[in-house]
């Protein structure tokens, strides 16, 4: 195997589990696979399952770390080359190994890159012009992919590891309808969390060919700790531009049938999300409700606010949390666990949290769709992220209701 760094935080490395690695490797449907490439080698625990897969594969790995020695012979024939695959002196370095690989199993690094515009040259090629950013840094698993395609023969299969934005952002839809016009989706595996040591970071399965679209229905998956995967849930290309998660499309098909109402669809009620950063009113010394605030919650949820002399940190007093209120955390973990109800004092509130407020037979059936189990598990399909997680507006507003939830018309 390769020997890894010590020092591996450097470059974003966290090494993949033998277990991870067989599961990413048999997802491809190739029965031979004569060149098989990776991307970001790190460890050597893919090109391993490779070997193990293939006996006879000549496997090309590319690192960036120098570090990292071939020291095992089980892996020849095997060559082994140390570059920036980020560098954009990269595509034209390796143009001789364009369409030259029948497979490709990568686990890229998780961080931002700054742009470049023979990115975006990049991308094109590898039929993902609608991935452009407009402007700004691009996550360095995007390039690694787009590498990846274009290295790829036509009718080749890539598995690669992405984190949670590329399979559910909404940022990342782009990137998503980009993938089903040009390419086909084979499936889409989510990992159980700490999958890779040193990091909490969700992570996915995304098994491709290089091809014309995905013309099918896809097949998503959850793993267990030990490699088992659930039975799938087939979705179509449409649902996938929008998300491609096991776990969100598993709970869409538990939801009661009396639910038929969204929270944003309430007249009467209102969801606001605070307007000052913490880091903003720490600096400026005022006193705010923030996400850490959730911690003194009561047994029963509810919240208590001391006294707060100022009113200088929010000037329009709705974006006070207030009794009454319900409080919802916006980023953070286990979100589900940190709802509260306002039951005395005031406070404005970070742009960390939401306020639902509303007629008070309204906010109390809210709050016991929001604290029930199936509220519990709503939050953790829809909560997005790679490690802290982020719940978006338009998906609390989505959040659903009972159809007689509002006794009067809108």
């Amino acid at each position: 195997m390769l020997t890894a760094s010590q020092d591996s935080r450097q470059h974003e490395q966290f090494f993949t589990s033998p277990f991870v690695s067989d599961l990413l490797v048999n997802q491809i449907t190739l029965s031979v696979a004569n060149d098989v490439l990776e991307l970001g080698s790190g460890s050597g625990s893919l090109l391993s399952a490779v070997r193990r897969r293939w006996s006879g594969a000549r496997l090309t790995s590319v690192d960036i770390d120098g570090r990292l020695k071939v020291t095992a012979p089980p892996l020849r024939p095997h060559r082994h080359i140390v570059s920036d695959v980020l560098s954009p002196k990269f595509p034209r370095l390796f143009q001789s190994e364009l369409n030259a690989f029948d497979a490709a199993v990568c686990n890229p690094p998780y961080r931002n890159t700054a742009w470049r515009s023979i990115f975006g040259e990049l991308l094109r090629e590898a039929g993902l012009k609608h991935a452009i950013p407009n402007q700004g840094d691009i996550p360095a698993d995007v390039i690694f992919l787009a590498h990846n395609l274009r290295f790829l023969k036509v009718g080749g299969q890539l598995a690669i590891i992405v984190p949670d934005g590329t399979i559910t952002g909404a940022k990342s839809r782009a990137l998503r309808e980009s993938l089903l016009s040009s390419h086909q989706i084979h499936s889409v595996i989510e990992l159980p969390e700490r999958s890779f040591l040193g990091t909490e970071a969700k992570t996915f399965i995304l098994t491709l060919e290089k091809a014309t679209g995905t013309q099918r229905h896809i097949p998503l998956y959850q793993s267990s700790i030990y490699g088992h995967l659930s039975k799938p849930i087939a979705i179509s290309p449409d649902a996938a531009s929008r998300r491609m998660d096991y776990h969100y499309y598993a709970w869409q098909r538990t939801a009661p049938s009396r639910y038929g109402r969204s929270l944003g669809s309430l007249k009467c009620v209102q969801v606001l999300r605070g307007q000052i950063s913490a880091t903003e009113a720490r600096r400026k010394g005022l006193q705010f409700l923030h996400s850490t605030d959730m911690a003194n919650r009561t047994a029963s949820g509810n919240i208590h606010i001391p006294a707060i002399k100022t009113r200088s940190a929010c000037a329009d007093a709705q974006y006070w949390a207030r009794p009454g209120d319900i409080v919802v955390t916006r980023v953070g973990r286990q979100l589900g666990d940190k709802v509260a109800r306002v039951v005395s004092g005031s406070a404005p509130i970070s742009d960390c949290l939401y306020v639902i407020r509303g007629p008070k037979c309204i906010t109390e059936c809210i709050w016991n769709e929001l604290t029930s189990p199936h509220g519990r598990e709503w939050f953790k399909a829809h909560a997005r992220g790679v490690c802290a997680k982020v719940l978006n507006k338009a998906d609390l507003l989505a959040f659903p209701l009972p159809y007689d939830i509002e006794p009067w018309p809108n």
